[in-house]
């Protein structure tokens, strides 16, 4: 597990900075407390509903290739008694890519010779910032299938989560179809991901945003082209929010009676002097 970012807390507080160079590489700490309306000045993009929109469109190819993915995981397991369930996920999600995004009929799970498969997995080997502007191709493709690949470790280790999210999922489903509506009302499926998502999160270090307007935060100042970010693992495994931090609790943690997610209950964070700002000069 990554444990630099909470070592640095540990040595430098809740809010500190990070100052790059050619020449050297230095944390200092920093005092900064802030609003909702702050974060989003100095992020600028508020959420469009019209993303709402688009997942449901989405919903429906996403519903099929799982589908299949289903299919494609019984044959296999009747012909091994082993099968590397990351690849499997990595082909899912490369035809929802190529389908949602691309409109192609790609077909990974079946054929690994595909020609979308073989072309995005080439990219994503030789993924630079310069060279490769398809960076959401790289990011949606890894996270994931990372993030189910977790998902599907932390069920099989703990066998009575795995079998009360079947229960819910087929008393809730059954043999219908899991139309968007209907999935989106799976609370056990969702605290069983949200907590996957913090213990094991597939996104530790890239969560940086530049900062497109100097914004004031009770005396600490953040300039245009600075990046702002949160420690991740300091907020997902601080012993102050989660009991048992680092353990895996198949229902979703719950602090003062709000059910939060850190995209959704912000503000919950903020007044509480719990999020790190590092700053990329």
């Amino acid at each position: 597990m990554p444990v630099f970012e909470l070592n640095w807390k540990k040595t430098y507080g809740d809010v500190f900075g990070i100052v790059l160079s050619p020449k050297r590489f230095r944390c200092r700490k920093g005092c900064c407390k802030s609003g909702k309306k702050a974060q989003m000045d100095m992020v600028g993009k508020k959420f469009d509903p019209l993303h709402l929109q688009l997942s449901q469109l989405m919903h429906q190819i996403i519903h099929e290739r799982v589908i299949e993915f289903t299919k494609v995981l019984k044959f296999k397991c009747r012909e091994n008694d082993c099968i590397d369930i990351y690849d499997e996920f990595q082909a899912l999600t490369l035809d929802v890519i190529g389908r949602t995004a691309f409109g192609i009929e790609a077909d990974s799970l079946n054929d690994r010779n595909d020609e979308f498969y073989v072309n995005a997995r080439k990219i994503v080997a030789a993924f630079t910032l310069e060279k490769t502007p398809l960076i959401w191709l790289s990011t949606g493709y890894e996270t994931t299938s990372t993030a189910l690949a977790y998902a599907s470790w932390h069920l099989a280790m703990d066998q009575d989560v795995q079998h009360r999210l079947f229960e819910e999922i087929e008393d809730t489903i059954g043999d219908g179809d899991a139309d968007y509506d209907t999935a989106m009302k799976l609370p056990y499926l969702d605290a069983v991901f949200h907590e996957v998502l913090r213990l094991s999160p597939p996104v530790v270090t890239f969560t940086m945003r530049t900062c497109i307007k100097e914004t004031e935060v009770k005396g600490y100042k953040f300039l245009p082209g600075m990046n702002v970010g949160f420690g991740v693992q300091c907020i997902h495994w601080n012993e102050e929010l989660w009991p048992e931090p680092l353990k895996f609790v198949g229902f979703l943690r719950i602090i003062s009676g709000i059910d939060f997610c850190i995209t959704q209950n912000l503000e919950f964070f903020l007044k509480r002097d719990i999020v790190k700002v590092g700053l990329g000069l």
